[in-house]
């Protein structure tokens, strides 16, 4: 139809009414196929495996963008002050699950988060000195 589709229910909760908006279904299906990949030893899959699951969370980021873009009915429902946050916590959480389970490994978080705040305040010192160069020539 020109308007979507649609489910109509008799009852349900929150959690289930947003979760086409913070769970990554595909990326779930592909997570399951590393751990098998791992369990199967089959070292040459899983660089492969990272890769489709950071393609498939990065799909269901813009969708989930696209779709909160429009009047979605569910939102409405349960309010956009309460959903949208919640939206964001959820998949702000996946995306540090994914980030542990995939690259657990290799990755130290300490270094990851310092690096992050470093990185962070260099970008902004950088652009109040191009604010400041700006202003100066105006």
């Amino acid at each position: 139809s020109e308007r979507g589709g649609r489910v109509t229910v008799t009852r349900t909760n929150v959690v289930i009414t947003l979760a086409p908006y913070f769970f990554p279904l595909y990326t779930f299906a592909v997570l399951a196929l590393y751990w098998l990949s791992r369990l199967a030893d089959l070292r040459g899959a899983e660089g492969w495996l990272v890769l489709l699951a950071g393609a498939t969370f990065a799909f269901h980021l813009l969708l989930t963008f696209i779709f909160l873009q429009s009047d979605q009915d569910d939102i409405r429902e349960q309010g956009a002050i309460f959903s949208y946050p919640l939206i964001y916590l959820f998949n702000v959480v996946f995306a540090a699950l994914l980030v542990g389970v995939l690259l657990s490994e290799e990755m130290d978080y300490v270094r990851f988060l310092a690096g992050g705040i470093i990185k962070s305040i260099d970008m902004v010192r950088r652009a109040m000195g191009m604010a400041a160069g700006l202003a100066q020539g105006l």
